[in-house]
């Protein structure tokens, strides 16, 4: 780009980042069309699309991401799927993104498996577990941002989050039927044994900050001081999911007011597992929301001003996940009303929390929840 076009192309990201996301729309738009091979451009109108709900727009852009320094895929030299039929072949799936995505797409995996021969799933060693159950896995090996021909025998490739172009032209073809994950036997154990004590109470799960690398963070993540509001509601246990840095603030409040599971969550087989035990998980936008949702477990999203592409705008459910429920800020740096409306939820917000849990429910509990 030049300097006219990356002045630009600054001013479209700040009306983007603003929540203006028709005009930074139309300056992207512009720029693709003045610079056609600036993948960048392409990347962000992708953004612009997608949040929209323009998948059909937005996925062909989206491959464009593949082109850009910061999130190209390192390839393997093999060719790229391209949703022809693959049968005696085998296919290397490489999770290119975050753990979130990777439990997000690979729902679209036994779909590539009914076109051909062996699926290999490359993903981060801390997904391996829970992932190697997904239908249509054949097998799945560790991945560290680069994969090697040496790694596996395979005849294709494709990076997981191209399989949506391929899949999912439009919001309504998105595959939302869940639960996808399988959890093995042997997860969560210790962690499920303390779940289990508490049996008259609302069991809710808390995650509030994501991995401090992720572009976004500052937007999506939040200190546990921000939920104190809800933690003096009546019949309620509240267990932490958290996992990294973030969990050290535990020790800025009482033990009795949150019970920490870290120590035993080793990866995140472990963490589905005690999120299947939970009633209700409350998380902002990070790893352990897509598992909640991927289970079919309750789980309300707490998501910010401008969100992440997937959580689309105007709206409180997910497409991708029929369980979740979306509590949006309504300004920049804002949960205060996020919190406030978390701890006074709409009567519909319950709907999903109650079918599961009414029969474990104490009456004061349940009374609280239908007043």
């Amino acid at each position: 780009m030049n300097h006219e076009q990356s002045l630009l192309y600054q001013r479209g990201l700040t009306l983007f980042y603003a929540g203006r996301i028709s005009e930074a729309t139309n300056i992207f738009e512009h720029l693709t069309a003045e610079a056609p091979s600036e993948a960048e451009a392409h990347f962000s109108l992708a953004m612009c699309y997608l949040i929209a709900g323009d998948l059909h727009n937005g996925w062909r852009e989206y491959q464009w991401r593949l082109k850009t320094e910061r999130m190209a895929v390192p390839s393997t030299g093999a060719p790229y799927w391209k949703g022809e039929s693959f049968s005696g072949k085998t296919i290397l799936i490489i999770g290119d993104q975050g753990y979130g995505d990777a439990v997000q797409f690979v729902r679209y995996v036994r779909y590539i498996k009914a076109r051909g021969g062996t699926v290999v799933l490359a993903c981060h060693p801390e997904l391996s577990r829970l992932l190697a159950g997904c239908a249509g896995v054949d097998r799945v090996i560790s991945f560290h941002r680069s994969v090697s021909p040496q790694d596996t025998l395979h005849q294709i490739q494709i990076p997981l989050l191209s399989v949506p172009h391929i899949f999912s032209p439009t919001i309504e073809t998105i595959p939302a039927h869940v639960p996808y994950l399988h959890i093995p036997p042997d997860a969560g154990k210790e962690a499920l044994a303390i779940i289990n004590m508490q049996t008259n109470a609302l069991r809710i799960g808390l995650t509030w900050a994501g991995r401090p690398t992720h572009l976004g963070d500052r937007q999506r993540s939040m200190k546990l001081e921000q939920f104190n509001a809800l933690f003096d509601i009546k019949g309620v246990k509240y267990f932490s999911l958290q996992k990294g840095e973030a969990a050290n603030e535990l020790k800025s409040i009482a033990k009795c007011t949150i019970t920490d599971l870290d120590p035993y969550l080793g990866d995140f087989a472990d963490t589905a597992a005690a999120i299947q035990a939970l009633d209700l998980v409350i998380s902002v936008d990070t790893a352990v929301a897509h598992v909640a949702g991927a289970l079919a477990r309750p789980v309300w999203s707490l998501i910010p001003f401008v969100p992440d592409w997937r959580w689309m705008l105007n709206r409180e459910d997910s497409p991708w996940y029929p369980t979740m429920r979306l509590f949006r800020q309504p300004k920049p740096g804002d949960w205060t009303p996020v919190i406030a409306r978390v701890r006074q939820p709409k009567p519909g917000d319950w709907t999903s929390v109650i079918a599961r849990v009414a029969t474990q429910l104490t009456d004061q509990v349940r009374q609280k929840l239908t007043t």
